[in-house]
Order: C-alpha cells, then structure tokens, then sequence
C-alpha cells in the first residue's frame, strides 16, 4: 500500500464522525450547524498543503452540492467556492501592488495551488461562530494528518501554508517551524493584507517562497 493508500485510508476512517472524533465534546452538540466532518479531496500529487482555522456556515452547501461530483471536480468547485480562490486572488492583487508581480511565475503559482494542494482544517466541523475552540478537533487528528503527510516515503509536500495566526502559531507550537503565514484572504481579515507594513514584508517574503517551489 503507497503512502497515498494508506492517508486516504486514514481520511476515510475518519470521515463524518469517525475514529478521530470518538469521544469529542462537539460530536453530538446539538449546536452543531451540520453532522458532516469537513474532508477536502486530494488532488493527484500533493506539493502544497494549506491548513484553514474551521469551516464557515456558508461552506456547507457547496460542501453538500460538491458531493455529487467525482473527486478531481469536486476538488476544483471546493476551491472555487472558498478559501481557494480568494487565496490566489489576493496573492495576484498583493504581487501586483508590491512590485513582486511576473506574470509567467504568478500563473504557475495558480496552477501549483489549484492543482497540486491539499487543504485542510483545523476544526473539520461546522459549529456556530461564537464556539472558539479549534484546538480541541486539531490536537485529536490534525496531528496525525500532518505527519502522514509530511513523514510518508512518497509524499511530502514542499511547503505548508497557514492561513491565520491561530494556524500559524499551532503549527510552529507542533514543531513546524518552515511555515508560510498568510492572513486570511476573505471577509474582514483581508485588511490584514494591508494595514500592517511589518505584515507586507511577512506577505512578500511568502510569496518569493511560493515562486521558488
């Protein structure tokens, strides 16, 4: 069984309810928005993971709507709808309006998180906003994700993406240290993107490391 096998084993034990979430205080809430635990598709080969803090009420539905589909067209509507796309889209706007913008290299960046990235949550489930805890889903199975991830034979992604300083600092505080931080690219955090100049040079500093991947 190849390293790919045995992660998608992994995910399919774990999927709406499964062994990782055996025991959790939020797996029969009665807050819960909806009973399904959040499960991206893999895209083919993975060289770029992307870690989320928790999935948003408004996700539910193409969630729902994506089922349906084959696993590759689900992978793309699911960027398309969320975190994705307004991922690219910011990166594109902030390479154009901090002088890092080669139209050759940003299109590649696109294809490599369009195509070859797997994304992920910290919290896989759909709870209300006003529950904060998304410590408690990413220290039961985000761990092993990770490390079936990074610690396989064929495996192991080139880069890992935050997006959010709760990601940022859980990853570090797990020993990964090689992270790539990004705000939040949607909503009210995309002013992050902006209003900090210390912030724009963390931004700039992660895009060159994309273009070099």
């Amino acid at each position: 069984m190849s390293s790919y096998e045995r992660f998608d084993r992994f995910c399919s034990v774990n999927r709406d309810g499964g062994e990782k979430c055996r025991g959790c205080a939020y797996l029969n809430d009665n807050r819960r928005l909806s009973f399904e635990v959040i499960i991206i598709p893999r895209p083919e080969n993975i060289s770029l993971v992307v870690l989320s803090e928790y999935p948003t009420e408004m996700f539910i539905e193409p969630y729902r709507t994506g089922k349906d589909m084959g696993p590759q067209e689900r992978l793309v509507y699911l960027f398309e709808s969320a975190m994705i796309r307004p991922l690219i889209n910011e990166l594109r706007t902030f390479a154009k309006k901090n002088g890092l913008y080669d139209e050759e290299k940003v299109d590649r960046l696109e294809q490599l998180v369009m195509g070859e990235t797997y994304w992920t949550h910290m919290r896989k489930c759909f709870l209300p906003s006003e529950i904060k805890d998304i410590k408690t889903c990413a220290d039961r199975w985000l761990l092993e994700e990770l490390d079936r991830l990074f610690d396989g034979d064929c495996i192991r992604p080139k880069a890992i993406i935050a997006l959010g300083i709760n990601a940022r600092d859980w990853l570090k505080e797990h020993g990964y240290d090689d992270v790539i931080y990004f705000p939040m690219p949607a909503g009210r955090w995309t002013r992050k993107w902006w209003d900090d100049e210390k912030k724009k040079g963390v931004i700039g500093d992660g895009i060159n490391r994309l273009h070099k991947l």
